[in-house]
């Protein structure tokens, strides 16, 4: 599923602006911009992304990395019952 092109464009925009403030995280974690992205705009993300990008901090976006970081590690069953935590619904539900 393709995320909303303005909804990309304003995270976007909030990855530029705090560039440097994620680039040592993601550096360690060998987190890409792209992952990021995919990471943010699944469907089960998209409320937490309106307001990650309604109110913007810098913090929540490492926060945001650190979280992909730790996601990135775990298996599918753990990754299902990550977002039915975080979000309330998992994309991978159809998947297990």
């Amino acid at each position: 599923m393709k995320p909303d092109p303005a909804r990309l464009q304003r995270l976007n925009r909030l990855i530029d602006k705090n560039k440097e403030a994620i680039f040592l995280t993601c550096l360690k974690e060998g987190i890409t911009r792209k992952q990021l992205v995919e990471y943010l705009t699944r469907f089960c993300a998209l409320k937490h992304l309106d307001k990650l990008i309604a109110d913007p901090c810098p913090m929540k976006l490492i926060s945001e990395v650190e979280d992909l970081a730790e996601w990135k590690r775990l298996c599918v069953h753990q990754k299902l019952l990550v977002d039915k935590i975080k979000y309330g619904q998992s994309d991978l539900e159809d998947w297990v």
